[in-house]
């Protein structure tokens, strides 16, 4: 002791570069920490001179001075000559130490308990009581260290002046302290888009985990309503794991062996959300020496890593899953998808022998089960396709929404944000596809050249895209999804508005997100290429589109080697399909045995997180289980609650249904121009629907590319707008084919009006038809003219805007009137509450919901529609009457 206190002081005098002020001790040396205080004022400040403040955690209160106190004083005031004026004072005086103290006892502590820790309060006179529910640690969290700084503040900076560096850390620290709460959660408040999308996800997480959610941030629920109302930032956290309830007695490293205590996620979103990540930290109640900061920083590490791939979209489901692996798995942090750059691996063919969940599989085996899981997947979306034209939509669903999974398809509904991922080789002409298709919607970027007209780079090698485009494209309406394609006449089709134009056929063209990411490769589920952050982009595509290179004049890495080297179209298709099932497989093999200890709830979430609601997993599952216990060779009941038996081929059935129905896929047949074309386009359309394609169009993306190019160039530069462009006016071939993939999964158009007889727009819809950034360029309207299509209804060709016609409600003359222009793209399974909502969120309407009237087509007597009634094609025109005016 008298060593020890003589290194300190001898520390706390000589150091010339800052000065000392306080001490802070835990467990011993908070003990410490008491000695220290006792000595000061026994040497009437002498010893550590400037002392103005100690924290102490987890003191031993409870315990007399040691008994070599008295030697140790003497040896101290001998050796720094400090007056002996107190040599006479007993040790046994209980006056108490005047220096401000501030004691933090851990109310679980079972090392020092709370009551010693309590008492160390009774020997100073200024002290300050912080209590924790965690143990023998010094918790270190936000809102702890806030306490912290600000008892350091105010005994800090009120007395004799400090050194520049704690003038430095008073300031900073007073600035935080002193800004007004009101201007803080001011800050906090995100916008109307921003604050929806974190509603949604938190609503959807207290669904899926309604025993492990717990909301942190205030929320308040009205009972007339029935409406949550947040308060932000939002904040919540996730239980991981009850470890008194997860430990595996078959295996002899616990996850209790490893971790003795429960722990949560705990998740606070900013204001820009999820275009901003979410601020994540591990809530529990261990120390250091339970749970090791090194431990933590991992686990926090994977989720972090799992938000970064998900940027821009809502993630929270997926850190949870990551985080639950990482304990689920006993913190093995050892990578499941290791990159390999050694290409001759790539080159194995698709039908090797390999081993699935250990067991081996050969050709046959793997393809009779991936055929088989293909079937369950025709069969779902086939079913699901009959029941959007039908007038009872339950039909239609029942595929993907049984019974068992009703009460969870709340968040499988509402306003559908469409997305068209395309996927395919290298250079195969993604690229030039989407610039088509979205006009050149990528903005210029550093680095472009000065040319007017941009668009997603191109190039004949691989990886031309490194990161995905995103723009709008338009699609042509699916046949019998409006109400006026009843109508018989193209110039009867002609005077019903639409917000974003017509093609020549007449068909209203709808704004549709689409999606180009980097150039596939062989192997890219092992980590070659880009891997799987290829793959990681496309889980926000709703249906995908495989822009194949119909000319065999590629070899299967993207590099033109001419008709003599290149592979058969084929077999581009037949890898493209293996590299997603792989990537799936291998993510799920990995987890297998977790799976198998957690049950068929464990398996649901693992699918899930491809970015999918719970109900549309279940439906999947269920149709899956179904489909096993009528199969000849399976005859198992109820195997989701067996799948200890399972084996690599009821794994790969269930992988293959789940991608059929996730991502159900078209093809677009590139390059059909070129001469060694004609013969494989014909192979491949008599063999659909195989590798899960299931329809083709034929078309030359680079032709249509310049068609597009030439007429927003001519608007661009003013040029002759009535100048013959050579061949087709406008891209039909990429319009057929975007059409052609909506076709696999339908989204339901709804058509809201003011008024049910004269079917005029909505007031508040005209924001919307007039500044939305889905509304096509005037390069664009022009190629929609000059093939024989129309401009969208809004759109003044002479101002080249934009805008509203003046008196446009009021003039009976039929052109300005603009019945059914709107149209929104609404998920199947939506009601007309969920239509309302989508207005309200647009700006379209205000107030409470009062009543609704409806009808399907043109003509049609409207009648009333209760809220809760499903929207269909029955009931796709729309009337919301409100308590407020918009």
């Amino acid at each position: 002791l008298e060593e020890t206190i003589d290194m300190l002081h001898s520390l706390w005098i000589q150091n010339k570069n800052y000065t000392f002020e306080g001490i802070l001790g835990f467990s011993q040396g908070a003990r410490l920490g008491y000695l220290i205080s006792y000595l000061h004022l026994q040497s009437s400040q002498f010893l550590f001179p400037g002392l103005k403040y100690v924290i102490l955690s987890g003191g031993y209160g409870h315990l007399p001075l040691p008994v070599n106190l008295i030697s140790v004083r003497e040896f101290l005031f001998h050796k720094y000559n400090i007056p002996s004026v107190n040599l006479h004072k007993k040790e046994e005086d209980q006056t108490t130490i005047q220096i401000p103290s501030l004691h933090i006892v851990g109310l679980r502590d079972k090392v020092i308990l709370p009551s010693y820790s309590r008492d160390l309060l009774t020997k100073f006179q200024d002290a300050t009581l912080y209590e924790h529910d965690g143990g023998h640690f010094m918790p270190m969290k936000a809102k702890d260290l806030e306490i912290y700084l600000r008892f350091i503040e105010k005994h800090s900076c009120d007395v004799s002046p400090p050194s520049a560096r704690n003038q430095q850390l008073c300031s900073k620290i007073h600035q935080c302290s002193s800004m007004p709460e009101t201007s803080k959660e001011v800050d906090s408040i995100p916008d109307e888009e921003h604050a929806d999308e974190q509603k949604n996800e938190c609503e959807a997480l207290e669904v899926i985990y309604p025993n492990e959610y717990q909301q942190i941030s205030t929320v308040n629920f009205d009972l007339r309503t029935g409406k949550k109302t947040y308060s932000f930032p939002i904040e919540y956290q996730v239980s991981l794991l009850n470890f008194e309830d997860s430990i595996d007695y078959s295996t002899t490293k616990s996850i209790s062996s490893l971790i003795p205590s429960s722990i949560a996620l705990r998740v606070r979103y900013p204001k820009a959300y999820p275009d901003e990540s979410a601020l994540f930290s591990l809530d529990h109640a261990m120390n250091s020496m339970q749970f090791s900061s090194e431990l933590e920083s991992k686990c926090l590490q994977m989720v972090r890593e799992a938000a970064a791939r998900e940027m821009g979209m809502p993630c929270a489901m997926s850190c949870i899953l990551a985080a639950k692996d990482f304990f689920e798995n006993f913190g093995d942090l050892e990578p499941q998808n290791e990159v390999v750059n050694d290409s001759e691996n790539f080159n194995e063919p698709i039908c090797d022998e390999r081993l699935i969940l250990g067991i081996p599989a050969n050709s046959k085996i793997i393809e009779k089960c991936d055929e088989e899981g293909q079937k369950i997947a025709d069969m779902i979306l086939k079913t699901s396709r009959s029941g959007i034209s039908s007038a009872n939509q339950d039909h239609g669903q029942q595929a993907l929404m049984t019974s068992s999974n009703v009460e969870k398809s709340s968040t499988n509904s509402g306003l559908w944000k469409y997305t068209i991922g395309l996927v395919g080789k290298p250079s195969a002409g993604k690229s030039t596809f989407f610039n088509a298709a979205t006009a050149f919607a990528r903005q210029q970027r550093e680095g472009d050249n000065s040319t007017i007209v941009f668009g997603a780079s191109m190039a004949p090698h691989p990886f031309t895209t490194i990161d995905p485009n995103v723009g709008f494209c338009f699609v042509p309406a699916l046949p019998g999804a409006c109400p006026e394609d009843s109508l018989l006449s193209l110039t009867e089709k002609f005077a019903v508005g639409s917000t974003h134009g017509r093609d020549y056929l007449g068909r209203r063209l709808i704004p549709i997100c689409l999606k180009d990411v980097a150039g596939l490769v062989p192997g890219a589920y092992k980590g070659r290429g880009r891997g799987n952050k290829f793959l990681d982009d496309l889980t926000d595509a709703d249906v995908l589109i495989h822009v194949l290179d119909a000319s065999g004049t590629a070899d299967a890495d993207g590099n033109f080697v001419g008709t003599e080297g290149g592979i058969h179209p084929l077999q581009d298709l037949a890898w493209v399909r293996k590299e997603l099932l792989e990537w799936v497989s291998c993510n799920m093999e990995a987890k297998w045995e977790t799976v198998k200890r957690k049950g068929k709830n464990r398996l649901a979430e693992m699918f899930s997180g491809y970015k999918q609601s719970q109900a549309f997993v279940w439906g999947i599952l269920e149709n899956v289980e179904k489909s096993m216990a009528t199969n000849e060779n399976i005859r198992s009941d109820h195997s989701l609650d067996h799948m200890e038996d399972w084996n690599g081929g009821d794994l790969r059935r269930l992988i293959n249904a789940f991608l059929g129905v996730r991502f159900p896929m078209a093809l677009a047949l590139n390059k059909s121009d070129m001469p060694s074309a004609s013969q494989y386009i014909s192979d491949i359309c008599g063999a659909l629907p195989v590798h899960g394609v299931h329809v083709g169009v034929a078309l030359s993306a680079k032709q249509e590319m310049e068609v597009v190019r030439s007429h927003m160039e001519m608007d661009l530069f003013t040029l002759n707008k009535d100048h013959d462009i050579k061949g087709s006016n406008s891209p039909i071939g990429v319009w057929n084919c975007l059409q052609s993939a909506m076709s696999l999964r339908q989204p339901i158009l709804v058509f809201p009006v003011s008024d049910m007889f004269s079917y005029d727009p909505l007031p508040g819809m005209t924001k919307y038809a007039t500044l939305d950034p889905s509304l096509p360029s005037p390069g664009l309207i022009h190629c929609f003219e000059s093939s024989g299509g129309r401009k969208p209804t809004l759109w003044d060709e002479r101002k080249g805007v934009y805008h509203l016609a003046e008196n446009s409600q009021k003039i009976p003359d039929t052109r300005f009137r603009q019945p059914l222009r709107d149209v929104l793209v609404m998920k199947p399974g939506s009601t007309v509450e969920d239509v309302f909502e989508a207005l309200r969120k647009l700006g379209a309407v205000r107030g409470d919901y009062v009543r609704a009237e409806c009808s399907g087509n043109i003509g049609e007597k409207p009648r009333l529609v209760r809220k809760e009634e499903k929207i269909d094609r029955s009931n796709r025109i729309l009337k919301i009457m409100t308590n407020k005016r918009t």
